[in-house]
């Protein structure tokens, strides 16, 4: 279930965030509004790309392996197994968001 969630406005100028495609980033903040109350959410790629990009035709699994990939390598988010399923980890996510309705 998606959720509402806060970018803030120095997202757009951050220089680690800038390395990132356009396409990249928009999956990162997509990951914010799939992720539960402490930042987490599951990791399969497939189920990735029907939620962020549902329309897109020219989007691939591949892509969303590469950005999952990608965004973990600069540690913008952590990568884990749990009961064999994969699941990703926002870090710092308590630095960005206040979750009032938990």
């Amino acid at each position: 279930m998606a959720r509402i969630r806060t970018i803030k406005p120095e997202f757009w100028s951050d220089s680690k965030i800038l390395r990132f495609s356009r396409d990249c980033r928009l999956f990162y903040i997509a990951l914010w509004n799939f992720s539960d109350d402490f930042g987490r959410g599951r990791a399969f790629p497939r189920e990735l790309l029907g939620f962020a990009f549902p329309c897109d035709e020219d989007i691939e699994t591949a892509d969303v392996k590469r950005w999952l990939s990608e965004l973990e390598q600069e540690r913008c988010i952590t990568l884990y197994e749990a009961d064999g399923a994969p699941f990703y980890q926002i870090n710092h996510w308590e630095e960005h968001q206040k979750v009032d309705k938990p």
